[in-house]
């Protein structure tokens, strides 16, 4: 069941933050949503439990979702929902709620769709800030969890040895679908972009995946960082397209 909160008029007319909550149990969301109500940049629109998250998502259609880590007493659940919310609810901006912002905790937030991370012994001036600027659609971190990303990024697969020729073995729509993979989006939400089947976007990412030597979307997503597949000298190389995939 969701709660939903009552709405403190935003001054001078100013848009209000729309927030939802899904902390670690009931009590805590709510206790969370009276203190930040309190504030009338924000208007609650609803507290919930995990089991009802997603659908709370979907009626109340929040700016930012704030989302703990462990939910109703189960370690990662938040993280595993904040997944699914990406996919089902794009446009929802994800904060997790960290008890103890580690490497793997921070990483790990970020691959499950947020766009911010709080640790929640850095205060309620600072999560204010943080959720505002997650709504506008800026990466919120402290430097610290800041430099768990960058250390993720510099011990992860090396992209030293793959090279403009290795990539212009990629047909165009192979990049195509590679570049929508490494961005975060769906099989599903690829093909209704490109106006595939969901099989053969699965069909050109396993081929990309086996010409470029990586296996996750995260490696993936390493390796274009380090080379732009959408400048002139990869797609001047870029195979010619047949006119169906493989398996379609």
């Amino acid at each position: 069941m969701c709660a939903t909160l009552s709405v403190v008029s935003a001054p001078d007319g100013a848009p209000q933050i729309r927030i939802l909550i899904a902390d670690r149990n009931r009590l805590d969301s709510q206790l969370l949503g009276e203190s930040l109500e309190r504030d009338p940049r924000f208007q609650i629109v609803a507290v919930t439990t995990g089991a009802q998250l997603l659908s709370a998502a979907a009626t109340y259609k929040p700016d930012v979702a704030l989302i703990s880590e462990d939910l109703d007493s189960f370690p990662k659940r938040g993280l595993h929902l904040a997944r699914r919310l990406t996919v089902s609810q794009p446009g929802v901006r994800i904060a997790i709620l960290l008890d103890m912002p580690t490497r793997e905790s921070v990483v790990a937030a970020f691959r499950s769709g947020a766009r911010a991370v709080f640790c929640r012994t850095a205060g309620l001036a600072e999560l204010r800030n943080c959720i505002e600027r997650a709504s506008r659609g800026e990466i919120f971190a402290s430097n610290a969890e800041a430099d768990y990303l960058l250390e993720a990024l510099r011990t992860g697969p090396s992209c030293d040895a793959i090279d403009s020729e290795t990539l212009g073995k990629l047909s165009k729509r192979e990049i195509e679908v590679a570049e929508f993979a490494a961005q975060g989006h769906t099989n599903k939400q690829i093909a209704d972009e490109l106006r595939l089947s969901e099989h053969t976007v699965k069909n050109y990412l396993s081929r990309a995946y086996e010409k470029l030597g990586v296996s996750t979307r995260m490696e993936l997503l390493l390796l274009l960082s380090n080379h732009r597949l959408n400048s002139a000298p990869p797609m001047a190389g870029a195979q010619t397209e047949t006119s169906h995939a493989e398996g379609d």
